[in-house]
């Protein structure tokens, strides 16, 4: 049956890019699938044989979308859809209108899915859940390198997800920027900062800048000048190393108020042992980005290691999570290393012959 229409005005030809934009993956050899021999329209014709046919009804002959649609009984998006596809290959050039065949165009893509999921035995699900009810503050990033497992973190979620332990996370903003600095090496600078907790106690963290290990920390209940130095002094003593810098906020135990720059307790000690202090900005917590982050991980994960009831159980539980921080808890600014080890190796690149004399 010879097709017989009157021609009718079209939309205008495609251009190559939006040609090879609506080909896709049919511009290349692939196989189709079962779905190509199955009969359709109104006289059972193979679906393969029938895509061409509307598509030279609709490009060669001039027929509309609907009038295609009718006349071999089948839907107007079918007919579209098809008569699309054989437009844009009709725009190509004659070099790729020969590699894109009529007969692969118009072949079904396969839905076979590109990635299979990821097995699982049952073991390796029994250690990730039993860590993950441990450790609930763990993400699957960290449970996959503290397990030393392979599976994909998608792979982790869905398991943690599945068994009611994972709660959906808050999404970056796509249209900001996220970035850090960081020394090279250990004790070029360290970070101080003051965590106030509502059972009235106080913690300082004196926190390595390069590898993110508490150097020293303390709880008290209260904060000071005298409290900071005392810190830093045992912290210095304890490791032989006086760094290069100090970083801190303008808290009034780091910052004199009233006197200003250079002026406050902790300002002349630093003189006195050739530290260098500098301060961050004005309400721009951002700075000390990584101590604050260290104490919103603190109180995250504190109550996993023992009661915090009196300052003597604050202490000794704080103790134990300091220890898991350093060696054992796996850092993602770090590649899933931990702090204890990124410190002893950066320790080796810088020169610390001056550094050991506190």
């Amino acid at each position: 049956m010879s097709v017989v229409g009157k021609q009718m005005t079209r939309s205008p030809s495609l251009d190559k890019e939006n040609a090879n934009k609506i080909l896709g993956k049919r511009r290349y050899d692939h196989d189709g699938s079962i779905w190509d021999d199955k009969p359709m329209g109104k006289n059972g014709t193979p679906n393969q044989a029938l895509r061409i046919k509307i598509s030279g009804a609709i490009n060669d002959s001039g027929y509309s979308y609907g009038k295609a649609a009718k006349m071999y009984g089948v839907s107007k998006s079918y007919a579209y859809k098809w008569g699309r596809i054989g437009c844009a290959r009709n725009a190509l050039n004659t070099r790729f209108r020969d590699v894109c065949k009529a007969d692969i165009a118009f072949r079904s893509l396969s839905n076979r899915p590109n990635r299979i999921r990821e097995w699982v035995d049952e073991d390796t699900k029994g250690r990730i859940m039993d860590l993950r009810i441990r450790f609930p503050f763990m993400g699957s990033a960290k449970i996959r390198a503290s397990l030393g497992i392979s599976h994909a973190c998608s792979t982790i979620d869905r398991i943690l997800r599945n068994s009611g332990l994972l709660k959906p996370g808050k999404s970056r903003r796509k249209d900001k920027t996220y970035g850090s600095f960081e020394r090279d090496s250990s004790f070029d600078m360290v970070q101080i900062d003051y965590k106030s907790w509502k059972n009235g106690v106080h913690t300082m963290f004196v926190l390595d800048d390069s590898s993110r290990a508490i150097l020293g920390y303390s709880v008290s209940d209260r904060q000071s000048a005298d409290e900071t130095i005392s810190l830093l002094r045992d912290t210095f003593e304890f490791w032989r190393i006086r760094p290069r810098q100090i970083l801190s906020d303008h808290g009034t135990e780091f910052y004199s108020v009233r006197g200003g720059k250079g002026r406050s307790k902790l300002s002349q000690w630093c003189r006195e042992m050739d530290i260098e202090l500098i301060h961050g900005r004005v309400r721009h917590p951002q700075t000390q980005g990584k101590i604050e982050r260290s104490h919103r991980s603190a109180v995250e994960e504190i109550s996993h290691f023992g009661p915090i009831n009196t300052l003597n159980m604050f202490r000794d539980t704080m103790s134990k999570w300091v220890e898991f921080y350093n060696m054992d808890r796996p850092h993602q600014a770090l590649g899933y290393d931990v702090p204890m080890n990124v410190l002893l190796e950066r320790m080796e690149r810088n020169d610390l012959d001056s550094f050991l004399e506190v």
